[in-house]
């Protein structure tokens, strides 16, 4: 019998290169931690994010499609 516990831990390592905690996303993206808080209180920038309890996620392919839709000049 497999337990709920071992089935999420699975679940967590398997996804886990697709989501992102707070401090992984600042070094990813170079955005400061108290910018990623700010905007999840005011909404300005609109970074997406998902929260768990208290755990706030970023997903690698969500945040590549926000800074994609807002590229400006340069060749396409």
């Amino acid at each position: 019998m497999v337990d709920s516990n071992t089935i999420r831990g699975d679940m967590m390592s398997n996804e886990k290169k697709n989501w992102l905690t707070r401090h992984e996303t600042s070094n990813t993206y170079n955005i400061p931690i108290p910018s990623l808080d700010r905007d999840r209180v005011t909404k300005t920038i609109g970074f997406p994010y998902v929260k768990i309890g208290r755990k706030v996620l970023y997903g690698r392919e969500d945040m590549d499609a926000f800074f994609a839709a807002r590229k400006r000049g340069g060749a396409a």
